[in-house]
């Protein structure tokens, strides 16, 4: 199997970059205890105004549970710079609205951009 050399990835990293026509913010938690057995949630920002490509990944809709709330909505494919931060754990803001990470390309090979899976939060 063919591989891409150095040049080859940076070209393609720099034109995924250079087409990433909005910007997010993307927020991880911190869960603190409570000391009643429960915990608080703080929310803080890896970076604003980060450049990014919101999509749509499918035109079905979606229905399920997450944390004990039946949701509904589409799914969305965020792309951002390669080496951009995301988890499974955090949020996304853009154009006002407020996604759950569900997915993210954490690990395949030659990434030329990080791609994530979203649902927009209830």
């Amino acid at each position: 199997m063919a591989t891409l050399t150095a040049s080859e990835l940076s070209a393609m990293r720099d034109h995924v970059e250079a087409h990433l026509p909005d910007t997010c913010e993307i927020d991880y938690v911190t869960r603190t205890s409570d000391g009643a057995g429960s915990w608080t949630e703080a929310w803080t920002a890896r970076g604003t105004a980060i450049p990014c490509r919101l999509a749509h990944t499918r035109i079905e809709r979606f229905e399920g549970v997450r944390l004990s709330q039946l949701r509904e909505g589409y799914t969305w494919v965020l792309t951002v710079a390669h080496d951009q931060t995301v988890a499974l754990t955090d949020r996304v803001i853009a154009g006002g609205n407020t996604y759950q990470v569900v997915q993210v390309n954490i690990g395949d090979s030659e990434i030329v951009g990080t791609r994530v899976e979203l649902q927009r939060a209830a």
